[in-house]
């Protein structure tokens, strides 16, 4: 039997916790350029591969699913993360 809370799916979530994830799985929040509500996440400050969080609203599943391909982290390695918070 799962654990109360724990998810075996990509769900809506809200940016704080998103930004937490992501912290957990090596990113750091670097100075937006414009200001703004956008914040930009990085492994490193010379990775190219970065992703952007708008801090309004929350993340949908197809959004995340995208984000996390695009920056080489599977499903299984996130919601281990999520689920753990």
């Amino acid at each position: 039997m799962a654990k109360k809370g724990y998810t075996h799916k990509i769900t809506p979530i809200k940016p704080n916790k998103a930004i937490k994830i992501f912290e957990k799985l090596g990113f750091q929040q670097f100075p937006p350029s414009g200001g703004g509500s956008h914040i930009p996440m990085k492994r490193n400050k010379d990775d190219n591969n970065y992703l952007v969080l708008v801090k309004h609203g929350e993340i949908n599943p197809l959004a995340m699913k995208k984000m996390l391909k695009n920056i080489g982290i599977t499903e299984k390695q996130y919601l281990d993360v999520f689920n753990s918070l």
